[in-house]
């Protein structure tokens, strides 16, 4: 998998394992998935597949398929 410096909208992600390990983000699981709305800041709104919501830190999402 190739690592991006980092995730853009358009972009499905994931919460990297130690984000997951950690923190327990939303209580979003390892193999969670989403995608970027938008960019504010060092914030990105992500839509998840369980049709949630969150605004996690750019540094703790995994790129798992560029959108661009």
């Amino acid at each position: 998998m190739r690592r991006w410096k980092k995730p853009r909208t358009g972009d499905l992600v994931r919460l990297d394992q130690l984000a997951c390990d950690e923190h327990n983000y939303w209580g979003k699981g390892t193999g969670q998935v989403g995608m970027i709305v938008r960019c504010i800041g060092i914030r990105c709104e992500v839509q998840w597949l369980d049709g949630t919501k969150s605004t996690p830190e750019r540094s703790v999402l995994e790129i798992v398929s560029a959108g661009r």
